[in-house]
């Protein structure tokens, strides 16, 4: 007997095309960066970026896997 596995549809509305650069660039900056970095150090690093869009930006690369928090220590996760 076999299962078949489906995915969820998305749900809500397609990401924009600037937030998905966004969060790469915050991503890359993590993976140039091997020790971690904090969100202020983001912020500085990346001046065109809010705090607040920083602080989105490093949930979702979290939430798809890319980046670990230790303490206040973001950092890249790496490429499996």
């Amino acid at each position: 007997m076999s299962e078949e596995t489906t995915t969820a549809p998305a749900r809500g509305r397609p990401r924009p095309d600037e937030t998905k650069e966004r969060d790469a660039r915050v991503y890359e900056y993590l993976k140039a960066n091997p020790s971690g970095a904090t969100r202020k150090q983001l912020v500085e690093a990346l001046p065109d970026l809010t705090g607040s869009q920083i602080y989105l930006s490093l949930y979702r690369v979290r939430a798809a896997g890319g980046a670990a928090r230790e303490g206040s220590i973001w950092k890249a996760v790496p490429e499996a």
